[in-house]
């Protein structure tokens, strides 16, 4: 079974929660607006406090704790542990390079990776939120197709496929002296099997 691995965030809920309801961030509010949840996929934060958690299984307080190169070191023979216990065959992983990082060093077998970096060197959080976007989209998308959820959902997603370009638009009211709209490269490549 694959695993749906998603980082925490520094947004959360005042009171002790299971993950899905204690993270606010951008990851989980996109989650959230998919209330049939994935039933093909089982669901695990990568906290940068308590290390791999199944989301339905263990219930957190709010902590205030950033995921860095060092934690991601620190914390990886504790991820491996918790890695090996849950019994999952690979992962999808999806938060920034400090998560990857962490999934990396606990040698967790890593089939996706959705990250924040863009064409040409960009990074941030609406790259990947896009991306996180388009991938929840494209899950129920299928589901839907189908009579029931296929077994593999997703067999592969590359976030270096050069899909269409697009371009966009120029900003309103923009200070930019020969403002042009710049190419975006489209991240989805999916293959459904049943």
């Amino acid at each position: 079974m694959k695993a749906l691995i998603l980082a925490c965030s520094k947004t959360k809920a005042d009171a002790p929660a299971f993950p899905r309801e204690l993270y606010r961030g951008v990851l989980w509010t996109e989650l959230a607006r998919h209330p049939s949840g994935l039933p093909q996929l089982r669901l695990f934060v990568l906290s940068a406090e308590h290390g791999l958690l199944e989301t339905c299984r263990h219930r957190i307080a709010p902590y205030d704790r950033k995921m860095t190169p060092a934690r991601a070191q620190a914390l990886a023979k504790q991820i491996r542990a918790q890695w090996i216990q849950s019994g999952c065959d690979e992962a999808i992983v999806v938060g920034g390079a400090d998560y990857q990082q962490a999934a990396e060093l606990a040698g967790i077998p890593i089939a996706i990776r959705l990250d924040g970096r863009g064409p040409a060197g960009a990074r941030g959080l609406g790259i990947l939120r896009k991306r996180w976007r388009a991938f929840l989209t494209a899950i129920h998308r299928e589901a839907n197709r189908h009579a029931g959820p296929p077994v593999e959902t997703i067999a592969r997603w590359r976030a270096d496929h050069p899909g269409p370009r697009t371009t966009r638009a120029p900003r309103r009211n923009s200070t930019r002296k020969n403002s042009t709209p710049q190419p975006i490269q489209q991240t989805l490549c999916l293959e459904v099997t049943r």
